[in-house]
């Protein structure tokens, strides 16, 4: 059996990459795919995004017909759990674990959870972010300036302290398992701390990145 686990595709902003996400999974032809979370970005206004919400429902439908498809919900797709009667083949679940065929137990989640353990501005940041992406869509026009400078400081040590305690916190919170396979944070990692490895998709807005599972073994991939 072969799994994908991807996540943080975010359909409605105009930097996703989804049309790639879709394809990269239609190459890799698995038998169970997996969704983590933000797959749309929701809730958005504008005629670009309603119309890249309606063709990725049509994409995610037609992948459904050819693989088993696991949805879970991340903070910024919640909207989507009145979808049911769409997705015909899709299945809406919680977090959970499977068991590999090494005895292995793998724990899939978005990642959202541990939000709270972060610097308080990151909630601010993300409003002002939505904010200006509301803009863009409803007006083709925001604070350009902001979005990059919000882009440029995640890339400050600072920024990537607060990942650091995120993902710390997550590990220590799921030692009951062997791999922790998560997303959200939009930043691809594939390390392991005191035994548990940790895998995070990273997204389809700039680094294209999802994880792989066959026989037992799992793999970060770029597109």
């Amino acid at each position: 059996m072969k799994r994908i686990f991807l996540s943080d595709l975010h359909i409605g902003d105009r930097d996703s990459k989804f049309f790639g996400a879709f394809n990269t999974v239609k190459d890799e032809n698995p038998d169970v795919l997996y969704l983590l979370g933000d797959v749309f970005d929701l809730p958005t206004r504008g005629k670009a995004a309603r119309t890249a919400h309606q063709v990725g429902l049509h994409l995610l439908h037609d992948l459904s017909r050819s693989m088993k498809v696991k949805y879970v919900f991340g903070d910024r797709d919640l909207e989507m759990s009145g979808s049911d009667s769409f997705f015909e083949k899709v299945s809406f679940t919680a977090p959970g674990d499977m068991v590999l065929k090494d005895g292995k137990r793998v724990r899939f989640m978005h990642g959202h959870e541990y939000d709270r353990h972060v610097m308080s501005w990151l909630p601010a940041a993300r409003v002002l972010s939505q904010f200006n992406s509301l803009l863009l869509q409803a007006y083709g026009a925001g604070f350009d300036g902001l979005k990059f400078r919000l882009h440029r400081y995640e890339e400050r040590k600072s920024f990537a302290a607060m990942l650091g305690k995120m993902r710390r916190v997550a590990l220590e919170d799921n030692r009951n398992v062997d791999v922790l396979v998560m997303g959200h944070t939009h930043r691809p990692e594939d390390r392991s701390e005191g035994g548990l490895r940790y895998l995070n998709t990273g997204d389809w807005l700039r680094s294209f990145t999802y994880v792989t599972e066959e026989d037992g073994t799992l793999f970060l991939k770029h597109a």
